[in-house]
């Protein structure tokens, strides 16, 4: 494709794009060993010393983000009219960490690690439970083998915490792209979702880290899985991948890994001492309630996450409700909507002066009158006083 735009009639060209993303995929790992056929024309011109121009300012994530981002990106930028926008998730106490844990690898065709399934799992239904909508969650992993791992984790999740009667929003949330049904080789791409695959419920996404280059996300919580004791992190150790795995989430971003494995990637380890100096990671997750932020839990393991605990802040929500005359009662965990008033309020019906009870946002005409009203019956010579409901 490169030979064809290189003709003599080409007077002027100008290339986009970025060189500390991805590479092109060779289907043949020797021609990139050795002949380096994943690197783009783009960046061997660069390489060469060819003038180029880089964009400096940002728009997509919280600047404590972009701050880990400048080893890669020395000169970025906020643009701050923009980014302001973007709130730190309030049932955390931190916007992105770095959460340690020492389970350990295991491999088939491809690496997957189950303890890191639990917890991206329990975090990812604790956004949702928290009122984000699960479209506004992403999960991230390098293998294919963890992707599945993740999928089949959240593909029963959501049915099984939230009652949909409870969570109409669950069903509303645009669907998954594609359900990872491949048993190729390591990094195969998915492959497109049939209607059977895609449960009404799995509306958070699940995705490898080359196919999510480009997207973003609300929350993103990114499955690192390598863990073991060599420090082998294979593909995971390209400083391309970190750059794609760090730079999609706007509002929260959330590793999950074990801290020792990824130290031996020189990458990685710069990462996480960034990390260390700003106190965000470590063995313990602290999350907080949205309402009463002083009611926080510190979850070392994933059961720790308190997904329906009415323990977890025993505090009346007293939130206002959408009639602007009462607040809602119940206890402020589990997270709840509000966006009905089912108090109970006396009402005296117009269409028979009767008294009764409804919930506030009822229409009268769907109030049946209860009361108790007596009648003649004429029927076959009966004149007895008979009672019947209004």
């Amino acid at each position: 494709s490169a030979a064809s735009i290189c003709g003599p009639w080409v007077q002027h060209l100008i290339m986009i794009g970025d060189h500390q993303q991805l590479r092109p995929p060779v289907e043949t790992y020797a021609l990139c060993r050795k002949h380096n056929f994943d690197i783009s024309m783009m960046e061997r011109l660069m390489n060469n010393q060819l003038p180029h121009g880089v964009l400096q300012t940002q728009n997509r994530m919280r600047p404590e983000f972009s701050q880990l981002l400048r080893d890669i990106y020395p000169g970025l930028k906020d643009n701050t009219d923009v980014i302001k926008d973007r709130k730190a998730p309030m049932c955390m106490a931190n916007s992105m960490y770095f959460w340690h844990h020492d389970g350990e690898e295991t491999s088939d065709r491809s690496f997957k690690n189950l303890e890191e399934v639990a917890r991206v799992t329990q975090l990812a239904l604790w956004f949702v439970q928290q009122g984000y909508r699960p479209s506004e969650v992403t999960i991230l992993t390098p293998y294919q083998g963890q992707t599945r791992e993740v999928r089949k984790s959240m593909k029963t999740a959501l049915s099984k915490v939230f009652r949909m009667e409870d969570h109409p929003d669950l069903l509303q949330s645009k669907p998954q792209e594609a359900v990872d049904t491949s048993k190729g080789s390591k990094g195969a791409p998915a492959a497109p979702a049939t209607p059977e695959q895609t449960a009404p419920q799995e509306k958070v996404q699940v995705h490898t880290i080359d196919r999510y280059q480009g997207d973003e996300n609300e929350i993103v919580i990114v499955s690192l899985t390598r863990s073991n004791k060599k420090g082998n992190t294979g593909f995971l150790k390209l400083l391309n991948r970190r750059c794609v795995a760090q730079s999609r989430a706007k509002c929260g971003m959330y590793f999950v890994g074990n801290i020792p494995t990824l130290q031996s990637s020189p990458h990685w380890n710069t990462l996480m001492s960034s990390m260390t100096e700003l106190g965000v990671i470590g063995r313990t997750l602290t999350l907080t309630c949205q309402r009463h932020p002083q009611n926080k839990v510190n979850a070392t393991l994933a059961s720790e996450i308190p997904i329906n605990d009415s323990e977890f802040c025993k505090v009346p929500c007293r939130e206002p409700l959408p009639c602007g005359l009462h607040v809602c009662k119940k206890r402020c965990q589990p997270w709840h909507p509000h966006k009905v008033c089912r108090q109970e309020v006396p009402i005296t019906l117009v269409r028979c002066g009767h008294k009764a009870i409804r919930e506030c946002s009822q229409d009268e005409d769907e109030v049946k009158c209860r009361q108790d009203v007596l009648f003649i019956c004429h029927g076959e010579g009966c004149t007895k006083q008979h009672a019947r409901k209004c």
